[in-house]
């Protein structure tokens, strides 16, 4: 009487191995997602927080270019104005004196700087300034964030020469913000145009 044996089911060494790798593709496959998945979500947070930072920042400056107005002295409402920079005079902290008030780019840092009236007659020290970065993350490179137009300026027409200050009406701020330039997504561009209030002809 014969007995008849089955063959076990199972793996030979060459399928193990071949399991083996086809996992190990499979897994850092799996890995490669996550990972880019987790920086894709870092980076958009941190566009988040950089374009956040950045709007409030815009914002405060309008609301101080716009109260522009004659210094505690007598000086006219705006002292300088540059491409990456300008140096006026507005009340921004709503106390009874008109501060000396300069925004300028630093790197990828805009950042203001204050000086207090002081003294009589009245003068605005400039070893007093106090600066502090108020927006991280500004990419603008040698593109300007300031651009001034006259009060003939309707939409359309070029940009003045900023050392007419004399002539300056509107102001339109232009800002690029991106966290991480090397890094999808692109950066995101902010602008506004604030009109100096009391400076205003026929605007």
């Amino acid at each position: 009487m014969f007995k008849i044996f089955k063959k076990e089911a199972g793996l030979t060494a060459l399928e193990v191995v071949i399991t083996i790798g086809i996992m190990a593709l499979i897994s850092g496959a799996l890995y490669g997602f996550v990972r880019v998945t987790l920086k894709a979500q870092q980076k958009s947070f941190a566009d988040i927080k950089a374009g956040d930072e950045a709007r409030k920042a815009i914002l405060s400056l309008a609301d101080n270019l716009r109260d522009t107005i004659q210094s505690s002295s007598g000086s006219y409402p705006i002292q300088n104005a540059a491409n990456q920079s300008i140096t006026f005079f507005s009340n921004v902290d709503q106390d009874d004196e008109v501060e000396r008030v300069r925004y300028f780019l630093d790197g990828t840092d805009l950042k203001i700087g204050t000086i207090e009236p002081q003294g009589v007659p009245v003068t605005y020290p400039v070893n007093q300034e106090k600066i502090r970065t108020v927006a991280h993350y500004i990419q603008n490179g040698a593109n300007p964030i300031f651009y001034y137009f006259d009060k003939n300026y309707t939409g359309t027409q070029a940009a003045i020469n900023p050392n007419n200050v004399g002539e300056i009406r509107l102001i339109k701020i232009v800002v690029i913000v991106d966290a991480n330039p090397n890094s999808a997504p692109p950066a995101t561009t902010m602008e506004t145009e604030v009109g100096l209030r009391n400076l205003k002809d026929n605007l």
